[in-house]
């Protein structure tokens, strides 16, 4: 015949089949545990003492904090990077779930946030979320997408040629040309600039088609 379980004092809970369970202690402690089984009219018991040994918790995750530059050009990348925080407070930096609100940029898996081209400074919010055991922190900063100011592109036909010009003191741009407006695509331009007269210049042939050309950074 299957005993019956008891606890006799100490903390935790018996099944019917003998299944001691437990919860979080803050210290070591005792339990008794006790059984007794009646055959042939004829009742025996047995208890016994259990040490329940105190295992220290895990630290939990507090919060989540992110970090990464408030303000990015557009047409430009920037690293984001997240640290999580514990309720011992210990840190470490850690891979959480990206993400971005606006259709001006986007964000890889691992925070490279990638802006696009905006008509105005766009102000948007790059967020992530993290989990350890089942316990999810979130956090978010915003990041203002940057107009790029572009300098005026001029361009002349010289010697059957075209000639396209910017000033020095702009620097990182390159030409893009399209053949429609509004354009569909845009296409970085193969010639290479060199610089006449404190000028970028790039000389390109005449094709004999309509072009329409732009300066990208």
């Amino acid at each position: 015949a299957s005993p019956t379980w008891s606890v006799g004092s100490g903390p935790g809970g018996i099944s019917t089949s003998g299944l001691l369970t437990v919860g979080q202690l803050s210290a070591n402690a005792t339990t008794t545990v006790s059984a007794s089984t009646t055959i042939g009219g004829i009742t025996q018991a047995s208890s016994q003492n259990v040490t329940v040994v105190h295992v220290v918790p895990p630290p939990s995750l507090a919060s989540l904090s992110l970090s990464g530059p408030s303000s990015v050009n557009e047409n430009t990348t920037a690293q984001y990077s997240a640290t999580a925080w514990f309720s011992d407070g210990s840190s470490e930096a850690v891979n959480p779930s990206w993400n971005v609100d606006s259709a001006a940029a986007s964000v890889s898996l691992y925070g490279l946030l990638s802006a696009g081209e905006v008509a105005s400074n766009t102000s948007i919010s790059v967020s992530a979320s993290y989990t350890v055991n089942a316990v999810t922190r979130n956090a978010s900063t915003n990041v203002m997408i940057q107009v790029v100011q572009r300098p005026v592109l001029t361009a002349k036909v010289v010697g059957g040629k075209i000639v396209l010009a910017w000033p020095t003191n702009s620097a990182g741009f390159a030409v893009e040309y399209t053949t429609s407006l509004p354009a569909a695509s845009w296409v970085s331009n193969s010639t290479p600039a060199t610089i006449v007269n404190s000028q970028y210049t790039v000389t390109n042939a005449n094709a004999g088609a309509r072009q329409f050309y732009r300066l990208r950074k």
